[in-house]
């Protein structure tokens, strides 16, 4: 498990378990069968290929973009949530801007 506490500016491929903690700057796409955990905040869009896992506690400033993978939102999607493919499971406590 790879775990990243700082921020990183520019697009990220996650390609491993992966937990966020600190902050993107750019956009994240999940591959693979890479679980992300994502409990710190990406400014940008999130893209969740097939057989990906998503665990998404903290902040999305952008879109999120479910393409065959597993999400599930339990914090703050701060701009569109794209249900294409895959499953999407969304807390009753989390929060998206535009549904």
């Amino acid at each position: 498990m790879i775990e990243i506490g700082e921020k990183i500016e520019g697009d990220v491929i996650i390609e491993e378990d992966t937990t966020l903690e600190g902050m993107i700057v750019g956009n994240v796409t999940v591959t693979g069968a890479a679980e992300f955990v994502l409990r710190g905040m990406v400014r940008g869009t999130v893209t969740v290929l097939e057989n990906s896992v998503v665990y998404l506690h903290g902040t999305v400033n952008g879109d999120v973009i479910n393409n065959g993978g597993s999400l599930e939102v339990y914090g703050m999607i701060k701009g569109r949530l794209f249900r294409e493919r895959g499953e999407t499971f969304i807390d009753d406590n989390a929060m998206i801007q535009s549904k």
